[in-house]
């Protein structure tokens, strides 16, 4: 499975979406809790629930707003996990959106700094 940027294939998960999959993992949550967990906005948060909902790998309980990970959400995870490349690249496409997200003004911790350059020194001794 291959994790990309935007929507450029509907059946893809974008990183965002990987994250929130994630918080859902771990239970049952409404989407201003997830936001809060993954320390996205609340907005983006939303608009990617809504994709995971169509697409059948997260429920919501209409009634309440409580968003759940589906059977499916699990698996489509889980093949994520396997590829250790995907799951770096998430991490540090989700660290760069906090980073970059001006609204929560909200900086990096150096531990999360460091991680970073570890990964992108990563990518560069991989280049030909």
């Amino acid at each position: 499975m291959e994790v990309v940027r935007g929507e450029e294939m509907r059946d893809e998960l974008t990183p965002i979406e990987v994250a929130i999959l994630e918080v859902l993992e771990e239970g049952s949550e409404r989407a201003a809790g997830v936001a809060k967990k993954t320390g996205l906005n609340s907005k983006s948060v939303w608009q990617a629930l809504q994709r995971l909902k169509a697409r059948g790998l997260v429920a919501c309980d209409e009634k309440f707003g409580i968003y759940s990970i589906t059977e499916e959400g699990r698996r489509r995870l889980e093949d994520i996990r396997k590829s250790d490349f995907l799951k770096n690249y998430v991490e540090m496409e989700l660290l760069l959106m906090r980073y970059i997200d001006l609204t929560r003004k909200r900086l990096l911790e150096p531990k999360e700094l460091e991680k970073m350059r570890k990964f992108f020194e990563e990518l560069q001794s991989k280049r030909v």
